[in-house]
């Protein structure tokens, strides 16, 4: 199973912000709070939001890792 985690910009709302560049000052825009870690692959629902992309990419990274320890044990 193959598992990967990324890490997205989010609107105060939860919401997903793909605006780029100019965009991000438009009215569809209401502006990055945070931004939101996930895993996807599996029946895996792993989630973080905060302040920093960084912290949560190692966060995510840790999480990984997590996976292959666990599929280590079941050998």
């Amino acid at each position: 199973m193959r598992f990967v985690a990324t890490v997205t910009p989010v609107h105060e709302d939860g919401t997903e912000c793909t605006h780029t560049g100019p965009d991000k000052t438009s009215s569809e825009c209401t502006g990055r709070t945070g931004y939101r870690a996930s895993c996807t692959g599996g029946t895996c629902a792993w989630t973080k939001t905060g302040k920093r992309s960084s912290t949560l990419a190692e966060d995510g990274t840790t999480h990984l890792a997590s996976h292959l320890t666990a599929s280590a044990g079941r050998r």
